[in-house]
């Protein structure tokens, strides 16, 4: 398990103080892929700087297994490092080396043997899907391969954690995919625990176990994406099942409505009406599957002669697994 606690980090400038991470707490079960999502200057470079320890936190711990990376000392924390795999936004890899040279240079530094490191290389290059290239040089790989030999290289100490700080943002859609099923099917296989930093959501529907937005420095909200999504106040809900591009909606009352697994086959209009004197009108849809489950989630614009029975209408969705946001309402009961 990775656990951060109270995690800060503060810049020291002569006219003021800079909070680049505040008080961040955090914890990532073994085996998972958490995605840590948040826009350009949100945190997530000096986060990822904070949980290796090469920037360190002004603040707080990061536990690693057992193991207070804040508190070792910096012996102990270079042997704590190797357990932590870095795969970078671009592969970095050394041009004048060839591929099995760069995915073994991590061994290299702890002075392995060069048989050692070669067997290890053969071994990796053939779990990314790039054996044969082993002899060839940086320049002769696309973008995906030279990102598939960073992954390679960061596997080459057998960590235990795997941290990827925007390992997609420079490659094209296709490849994208590509490397995302690569990295879920590294970590199955490995039995590795992954954090993912990035931008893009479409990252984290794709890939992630679980999911945190960190906006300013904070992590605002956190949870199971699973859970994440099905909440229709949350923000990453609205990111992770977007609704897509419709008329204004003009009716008595207006409410986003989110579902998932069996809830997705609910006739929602039908069942809505059925127990409460209104019609439904589905402005709005989306249903889409993130992980193994699918999800639905519905703009509706509902009226009645009457006034409106707000409560009764969140009981009728709720008893059929779907949460409840209310967008406008002025036909409703007082």
């Amino acid at each position: 398990m990775i656990s951060v606690r109270e995690l800060t980090k503060v810049y020291r400038q002569p006219t003021r103080d800079v909070v680049a991470i505040d008080d961040i707490n955090l914890d990532i079960d073994d085996g998972e892929i958490h995605g840590i999502i948040g826009r350009s200057g949100a945190g997530k470079s000096t986060l990822v700087r904070c949980l290796t320890l090469l920037d360190r936190p002004t603040k707080g711990q990061v536990i690693v297994g057992s193991q207070d990376l804040t508190a070792v000392s910096d012996t102990k924390l270079r042997n704590a490092r190797r357990r932590i795999g870095m795969v970078f936004q671009h592969a970095n890899l050394l041009s004048s080396r060839t591929v099995a040279e760069n995915v073994a240079m991590p061994l290299e530094i702890v002075n392995a043997k060069k048989a050692e490191r070669r067997a290890r290389a053969l071994e990796l290059l053939e779990l990314v899907g790039l054996q044969g290239l082993e002899d060839t040089y940086p320049a002769q790989l696309s973008g995906g391969q030279r990102q598939r030999v960073g992954i390679a290289r960061a596997l080459a100490a057998d960590p235990d954690v795997l941290l990827c700080d925007e390992p997609t943002s420079a490659l094209d859609p296709n490849t994208t995919d590509d490397i995302l099923t690569l990295i879920r099917s590294v970590a199955d296989r490995l039995h590795l625990t992954v954090v993912v930093i990035t931008h893009e959501m479409l990252v984290v529907k794709n890939l992630c176990d679980s999911v945190s937005l960190l906006e300013a420095g904070k992590i605002v909200e956190s949870g199971k994406l699973s859970e994440v999504a099905a909440d229709v106040n949350s923000q990453l809900s609205r990111s992770l099942l977007p609704l897509p591009t419709h008329q204004p909606v003009t009716a008595d009352l207006v409410i986003e409505v989110v579902g998932k697994a069996d809830a997705v086959n609910t006739p929602i209009g039908s069942t809505i009406a059925a127990e409460n004197p209104v019609t439904v009108d589905i402005a709005a849809a989306n249903i889409e599957t993130l992980g193994t489950t699918r999800f639905a989630h519905y703009l509706l614009g509902i009226n009645s002669d009457q006034p409106i029975n707000l409560t009764g209408i969140e009981a009728t969705l709720a008893r059929h697994g779907f949460s409840v946001r209310v967008r406008a309402a002025r036909g409703v009961q007082a």
